[in-house]
């Protein structure tokens, strides 16, 4: 599995920043919102860290 490291790798990134995108064009310009994204942008990250670690 190490070959397909780098692709799968760089695949995560792109859904990552598509999903990042989208929560920042869907969610409202607000101060409370905030919070909530950086809650849901660690929670992906910490689902990618574990998807791709096992």
């Amino acid at each position: 599995m190490k070959t397909l490291g780098l692709f799968d790798t760089l695949t995560g990134v792109l859904f990552a920043w598509l999903w990042v995108l989208s929560l920042a064009y869907l969610m409202p310009r607000e101060g409370s919102s905030k919070l909530l994204y950086c809650v849901l942008v660690i929670a992906m990250l910490f689902m990618w860290g574990i998807l791709y670690h096992y």
